[in-house]
């Protein structure tokens, strides 16, 4: 075999890893988007329920079910939602109409890692 049809065959090999890398890339973002529906779907069953628990507890009829049992066990479970409401927002925003691989989801992320940081910068002053 020549160096020429060594180096022709290799470009033949990387451009099927390509196409593999980027069938892959495509398959994680549809897998990201899912989950991150089925999430935001679970955290607003959550939060119905949380809204009939305090219902509930304001009634006063079971002593064992009161505000601040509701409030320990949701403590912050309306933030936690409307984060990944938005984060979900802003990724599908960003694969739409589909996911293709050239799609670059990283910005989303960071976007909510630095609002992060800021949140706890804010609970926790120095």
């Amino acid at each position: 075999m020549t160096d020429e049809s060594k180096g022709e065959h290799g470009k033949g090999e990387s451009g099927k890893d390509l196409e593999k890398q980027l069938r892959l890339r495509v398959c994680v973002l549809n897998e990201l988007l899912k989950t991150e529906r089925d999430y935001v779907g679970t955290l607003e069953f959550l939060s119905v329920f949380l809204h009939r628990l305090n219902q509930y507890a304001a009634t006063k009829i079971d002593k064992n079910v009161t505000e601040e049992t509701v409030k320990v066990l949701f403590s912050n479970l309306e933030e936690i939602l409307s984060v990944h409401r938005n984060f979900l927002s802003m990724v599908e925003e960003l694969l739409q109409p589909d996911p293709h691989a050239h799609h670059e989801v990283g910005r989303c992320f960071l976007h909510f890692v630095s609002l992060a940081g800021l949140r706890i910068a804010l609970v926790n002053p120095c």
